[in-house]
């Protein structure tokens, strides 16, 4: 029988991953104080004590409780690929978790903090674990294309032909690597169904009956098989 594989962490990605977390902490803390913040009126001087000490009691514990429900979910390994739906889903799967473990673990007392102020505490951190992971991905295209621009001199465009699971890989490769400069341009494939839509955010511009025209149109200096 095959065994999992464990998880590893790249060296060369730790600072990356360490850094992320670091967000998710600042995130989850910040979230929480917001829902505190929101059961009373935006008012900070009305913020009962016991609940005051009460978020700041628990807050630490379940910063280590989420980063180790991530670590398990693997929400650090998908944050340098295409972000889709699959870690969406896994997002997903790891607000389930951290919901249960909530409700185990500190029973929504209403002495350690306000119920109302949990639930929409724990909304602003899902948002913001989404928004944290669309951003980094948003950022690295930003940065790719403005590189693209600064160094346009040594960039060549790339026809990537393929739209399927191998070109998709290609295209996140393309997206997400700090080594290749060159910039993908378009994406040809046989299947209709596929033309004029995108992947990993570049065109699909037909089949094999329009390469000759897409390479003109694009400036085509290499093609991917």
């Amino acid at each position: 029988m095959g065994s999992r594989k464990p998880m590893k962490l790249n060296l060369g990605m730790a600072p990356k991953v360490i850094f992320i977390m670091m967000l998710d902490v600042l995130a989850t803390v910040v979230s929480f104080f917001l829902g505190l913040w929101f059961r009373y009126d935006f008012s900070f001087a009305e913020i009962r004590p016991v609940h005051m000490e009460g978020f700041l009691s628990a807050i630490g514990l379940w910063c280590v409780i989420t980063l180790l429900v991530f670590w398990i979910f693997r929400l650090y390994n998908s944050i340098w690929a295409f972000v889709s739906t699959p870690e969406v889903f896994r997002i997903t799967g790891a607000y389930v978790v951290l919901g249960v473990i909530g409700v185990l673990v500190f029973h929504f007392d209403g002495n350690l903090m306000p119920r109302s102020s949990m639930v929409v505490g724990f909304l602003f951190s899902f948002v913001s674990t989404v928004t944290i992971r669309f951003s980094y991905r948003l950022l690295r295209t930003a940065q790719r294309r403005i590189s693209h621009f600064t160094h346009a001199n040594g960039v060549k465009n790339v026809m990537l032909i393929g739209a399927g699971d191998a070109g998709r890989a290609l295209a996140v490769e393309f997206t997400n690597s700090d080594h290749i400069q060159d910039h993908l341009s378009c994406v040809i494939d046989d299947n209709p169904v596929k033309w004029n839509k995108q992947l990993c955010g570049v065109p699909i511009v037909g089949g094999r009956q329009d390469i000759a025209t897409a390479v003109k149109k694009y400036k085509i200096s290499k093609i991917i098989l």
